[in-house]
């Protein structure tokens, strides 16, 4: 049900849609880290960590999280960015290089220290935790200064 008024401007009418579809890609990605929260959260029932080491993952949710990631994640994203004006495009840029930055260097990084001996093998969980927590750190410090 669209909410703009029959005598709205081409102008008032873009911007009612692009809060729409803003409204709607926060509500998915709610959905699907949700989803997976419950899923990895329901894995890990019995005791045993879904992320520990040699513990393998049901097909159907392996297959459900890869789709997330790789279909609906991305769609997600592009909506997103479609809906952005300058100033958020000029915030989320600045958050994916802090991001991008930390991983370009940090994992040659602790890669060649590992093959060293001086620290743990590079787990998978850290190296996107590495990418993503700077990555949304980022964000908030150009949006919020």
């Amino acid at each position: 049900m669209d909410a703009t008024p029959p005598t709205a401007s081409p102008g008032e009418r873009r911007e009612a849609r692009r809060v729409r579809l803003q409204k709607i890609v926060i509500a998915l990605a709610l959905l699907l880290g949700m989803g997976m929260g419950i899923g990895f959260g329901l894995l890990s029932v019995g005791g045993e960590d879904a992320f520990a080491e040699g513990r393998e993952w049901p097909t159907g949710f392996a297959i459900a999280v890869a789709a997330g990631v790789l279909v609906v994640m991305p769609l997600l994203m592009l909506t997103a960015t479609r809906t952005a004006d300058e100033l958020e495009m000029a915030h989320q840029a600045f958050g994916m290089q802090v991001g991008g930055f930390v991983l370009l260097c940090g994992y040659p990084a602790w890669y060649a220290l590992w093959k060293g001996g001086l620290v743990p093998e590079p787990g998978h969980e850290v190296l996107w935790l590495g990418f993503f927590a700077p990555l949304v750190a980022g964000y908030v410090f150009h949006r919020f200064r």
